[in-house]
């Protein structure tokens, strides 16, 4: 786990919560990763991501063409048929997450999120109700697709597994000493 791993790097990490881990990634995603080495810093860190004052922004490739930018605000729950899975529900806790098209392909947009809560796979499950479920992510509505078929140039073909999420930017305010900064 990546717990082990940073026990490895640094075993002073054992007397910090969860090795210093400030906040998770879903599964198969790529990003950033923020571990606190002290704990100071690391209930800052946790204090600015419960009051939204830590900016995340996501790079995402989605079904479908989608015309423009916008906002979804729609409230996020467990879904009441798939305890697995999260769903938009009316008693849901609030969500918000803002997008811009980066690029379109033939049949597939590249898209920016920034996300202003944080609710489990709130992104996934925003551009999935809106019609545009991730490429890859099969637990929402998306599929693996060819890599051909997302840049026409190419000419090896292979299948894409991996959801196509990834954090991309992680702004907030705070001395990066006390930091380790993994990309994974």
């Amino acid at each position: 786990t990546l717990a082990n791993a940073l026990l490895f790097h640094n075993s002073n990490l054992s007397n910090l919560d969860r090795a210093g881990i400030v906040h998770r990634l879903d599964k198969n995603t790529s990003g950033l990763m923020v571990v606190s080495k002290n704990a100071k810093s690391q209930k800052l860190l946790a204090e600015q991501l419960q009051t939204h004052s830590v900016q995340r922004e996501y790079s995402a490739i989605v079904y479908g063409h989608m015309i423009s930018g916008g906002t979804i605000h729609e409230a996020i729950g467990r879904d009441p048929r798939d305890r697995v899975k999260q769903a938009i529900i009316s008693n849901g806790k609030d969500a918000l997450t803002h997008f811009r098209v980066i690029d379109r392909f033939k049949s597939h947009t590249h898209v920016k999120a920034i996300l202003e809560t944080g609710r489990t796979h709130q992104i996934r499950v925003h551009l999935s109700h809106i019609g545009h479920p991730l490429i890859g992510d099969s637990v929402y509505g998306g599929r693996a697709v060819s890599y051909t078929h997302l840049r026409a140039h190419e000419t090896d073909s292979y299948l894409v597994c991996r959801l196509l999420l990834e954090k991309k930017f992680f702004c907030f305010c705070f001395l990066f000493r006390a930091l380790l900064f993994l990309l994974l």
